[in-house]
């Protein structure tokens, strides 16, 4: 005998029309079986497949749940009969509350229909005087209308005779600035000329910074009338340049002397142009005459920097690593004449100078 090798087979009767071969299993199960009164029967078979027929059998009874009984059923129908009631009441006074709402509608209505009546009797009387005004207003409108086309086209004359006319200054101011140029650089060639004839030295160095402060207002000039904006420079691009031309004129701006510029991008009027412009002429070419002498500085440095600051300021710093100024600098008492320049510039610009030198170089700070 080997009992793993046993069949088993059942069936619930009142539930299952046929039986259910399981094999070797010895487990059934039912889901949502149904409530009543079941015979459960189970069979076997060995391994040479003879079954038992009559095998086992046992009574099963399913007591139904609360909710399948007569009773709750009742209840239940009760219940429903009862609010079905209720709402039935509910609804028969919301329909009294209703109708008498529209009761009093309907007066609420007849009395404003009978104000609305009254209103559209004035609103049309109202509505003739407003025609009328409208008519007079549009009447005036229209004279208005004739009176502006014409105020318009007499004002398009005088801007179109306006645009002629400052086209016409434009381009005058283009050509005063391009003569101006013309006759400094004239004027140039003619020092430069006549500084030939001269062999001495001091002589010819006059020459140079006359030639300087010349070029240097030409410049400015220059910017002007190449570019649209008759009453402002670039001032980068005009520093940029003024320093190109400065490099010619002094052979030691190429040689010996570098110059490293930091300067914002930003415009400057005409007025403090000229003035600033001239300041750095006379400065670098202080450095280059007086603060890198062969035997003591053979090499140096420039730098220039100038921004404007939030409060509309503008400052320009001058920094060379020159020897330094051999006494201290009083420009209102000073002797040299392009420090007195310098000075009377910066009090044209209404501005302030502060200058500090020593050993290691000089520092010339200026705001205005």
């Amino acid at each position: 005998m080997a009992p793993e090798k046993n069949k088993y087979a059942f069936k619930l009767e009142g539930f299952d029309e046929e039986w259910n071969y399981i094999g070797s299993q010895s487990s059934a199960t039912y889901t949502n079986l149904p409530p009543g009164r079941y015979v459960f029967r189970v069979k076997a078979a060995n391994n040479d497949y003879v079954w038992n027929e009559q095998g086992l059998s046992l009574k099963i009874w399913k007591k139904p749940s609360y909710w399948q009984t007569w009773w709750f059923k009742v209840i239940l129908g009760l219940v429903v009969i009862w609010l079905g009631l209720v709402v039935h009441l509910i609804r028969t006074q919301a329909i009294r509350g209703k109708k008498q709402q529209l009761e009093r509608i309907n007066v609420q209505l007849g009395e404003e229909i009978k104000s609305r009546k009254q209103a559209e009797k004035e609103l049309k009387k109202l509505t003739n005087e407003l025609e009328k005004r409208v008519e007079k207003r549009t009447r005036d409108l229209l004279e208005a209308k004739n009176r502006l086309e014409k105020e318009i086209i007499q004002r398009e004359k005088i801007s179109a005779a306006l645009r002629h006319s400052l086209k016409e200054k434009e381009i005058l101011l283009q050509e005063i600035h391009h003569r101006i140029k013309n006759n400094m650089q004239i004027v140039c060639s003619m020092l430069n000329l006549q500084m030939r004839n001269f062999n001495d030295q001091q002589i010819q160095e006059a020459f140079k910074i006359s030639l300087g402060r010349l070029r240097t207002m030409a410049l400015v000039h220059e910017e002007l009338y190449q570019q649209k904006l008759f009453t402002a420079i670039d001032f980068n691009d005009y520093i940029a340049r003024l320093v190109e031309y400065l490099k010619k004129i002094y052979s030691e701006l190429e040689n010996r002397i570098k110059i490293k510029l930091a300067i914002d991008k930003f415009y400057l009027d005409l007025t403090k142009a000229i003035p600033c412009a001239l300041i750095l002429n006379e400065l670098l070419a202080n450095c280059v005459k007086h603060a890198f002498p062969p035997e003591k500085r053979p090499k140096g440095l420039i730098e220039i920097s100038m921004k404007k600051k939030e409060n509309g300021k503008h400052e320009l710093i001058i920094i060379d690593d020159g020897i330094g100024f051999q006494e201290k600098v009083d420009l209102e008492k000073t002797s040299s004449l392009g420090l007195r320049i310098i000075h009377n510039l910066v009090q044209q610009l209404e501005g302030e100078i502060k200058i500090d030198s020593g050993l290691q170089g000089t520092k010339v700070f200026i705001s205005f």
